[in-house]
C-alpha cells in the first residue's frame, strides 16, 4: 500500500509539473526553462537523441510527457523503498545526476521570454518553481530520515 501511495504521489508531482511547466512554454511561445529544469535530464537526452523537425516533434512530446511522469513516478517508488540500502543509493543517484543536469538547462536555456511570461502570468511561474521546490524538500527530508534510520512514513 505504502508503495502505491508513494509511486502515485510521484506521478502527480511529476503530471502537475508537467502540466505547469507546458503553461509557462506557452505552447511554443512562452518559457520552457521551468519545463526544462522540472525534467532534467530528460530534457537534454531528448534533445541529444531525437532529431529537429516537425516530424519528429510529436513523437518527442509523448516520450518527454512520459519521461518527467516516470522520473517523479520512480522517486517516489524509490522512497517507498527507502528500507533497503539499494533504494536509498539508487535514489541519491538519480538525484544526482538530476541536479547535475540543471547547470546545462540554466546556461542553454532560452530566457529571452522569461521576462514576458512573468509580466502576463506569473502566477504559472512562481507555482511551478514553488512545487519544485517543495517536492525536492519533501524527498530530502523522507531521505535524510531514512539515513538517520528514523521511520520514513
Amino acid at each position: 500500500m505504502k508503495t502505491a501511495l508513494f509511486t502515485i504521489g510521484g506521478v502527480a508531482y511529476g503530471f502537475i509539473l508537467l502540466v505547469l511547466g507546458f503553461l509557462a512554454a506557452g505552447f511554443g511561445h512562452g518559457v520552457f526553462i521551468p519545463i526544462s529544469m522540472f525534467s532534467s535530464p530528460i530534457w537534454e537526452i531528448l534533445h541529444a537523441v531525437i532529431p529537429e523537425g516537425p516530424e519528429y516533434q510529436t513523437f518527442a512530446l509523448i516520450v518527454f510527457a512520459l519521461g518527467i511522469v516516470s522520473l517523479w513516478g520512480c522517486v517516489g517508488w524509490l522512497l517507498a523503498a527507502l528500507a533497503r540500502r539499494s533504494a536509498r543509493i539508487t535514489l541519491v543517484v538519480l538525484l544526482a545526476v538530476h541536479y547535475v543536469a540543471l547547470p546545462f538547462v540554466f546556461l542553454n536555456g532560452d530566457w529571452s521570454y522569461f521576462p514576458r511570461v512573468w509580466k502576463v502570468e506569473p502566477l504559472i511561474l512562481v507555482a511551478g518553481f514553488s512545487l519544485y521546490l517543495l517536492g525536492q524538500v519533501a524527498v530530502w527530508l523522507i531521505l535524510i530520515r531514512s539515513f538517520l534510520g528514523r521511520k520514513t512514513y
